[in-house]
């Protein structure tokens, strides 16, 4: 494999997440729980660079940076995606494959 593709495979797959204040802005609502089992999604915050799979969130200052701009909801009803924070990188992932078309919104 070149390094073009590399290149090109880790921007289609990064997950450059920015946090939008109001739901209209957003692609994907989101519910962050504190219970792992209701969890579709397991993240962790990255850094750059870092966010080349599912769950490998990296925070992003600007929209434009961003495949996906997500909206915090504390209602879990309104949610499109509930997450649960890991501690570890080998611990992201899906929990529910499901919900991974999501993941086409706003994609690069």
């Amino acid at each position: 494999m070149t390094l073009l593709s590399l290149i090109f495979i880790n921007k289609i797959t990064a997950q450059n997440i920015y946090q939008v204040e109001t739901i209209n802005d957003a692609n994907l609502k989101v519910f962050v729980t504190s219970d792992e089992s209701q969890a579709d999604l397991k993240v962790i915050e990255v850094g750059e660079g870092e966010a080349v799979k599912d769950g490998l969130w990296y925070k992003v200052s600007t929209p434009a940076e961003s495949n996906l701009k997500v909206f915090i909801t504390t209602n879990s009803s309104e949610a499109d995606l509930k997450i649960y924070y890991v501690a570890e990188k080998e611990l992201a992932g899906w929990s529910n494959s499901s919900k991974r078309n999501l993941y086409q919104v706003g994609k690069k």
